[in-house]
């Protein structure tokens, strides 16, 4: 046991014997702070799905972890969209647009005519 393990972020699990986090599925950096990049999802984000190929796709690891939702998705069949204002994994992390919706995978705001900027100011 190295004695010290950071703050996991994101549900993410300290290992007692390395002091690394072990993130969950759709999380990773060193202290799982970091959603997966566009299109990617899993554990450490090596996983690539589009929009149609992640509904319904349930990514399952061993505990302490079980089953969830590929990125953008939520339900027991991970059939539905996450909820407006919510996206990424679990559909846990909230929207900052401030005029349009969000892509419920990336976050990714879709601006209003005559909006612009990474949060459609």
């Amino acid at each position: 046991c190295l004695g010290f393990c950071p703050f996991c972020q994101n549900g993410g699990v300290c290992d007692d014997a390395t002091g690394v986090c072990v993130c969950a599925p759709g999380f990773r950096g060193v202290n799982c702070e970091k959603a997966c990049p566009t299109g990617f999802f899993g554990p450490t984000c090596r996983s690539r799905c589009t929009f149609a190929n992640c509904r319904e796709k349930l990514i399952c690891l061993p505990d302490p972890y079980g089953c969830s939702c590929a990125a953008g998705f939520k339900g027991l069949d991970c059939n539905q969209v996450c909820d407006a204002g919510t996206f990424g994994p679990g559909c846990a992390l909230t929207c900052n647009c401030q005029s349009g919706g969000c892509n419920s995978m990336t976050g990714i705001c879709g601006c209003k005519a005559g909006w612009s900027g990474d949060s459609c100011q």
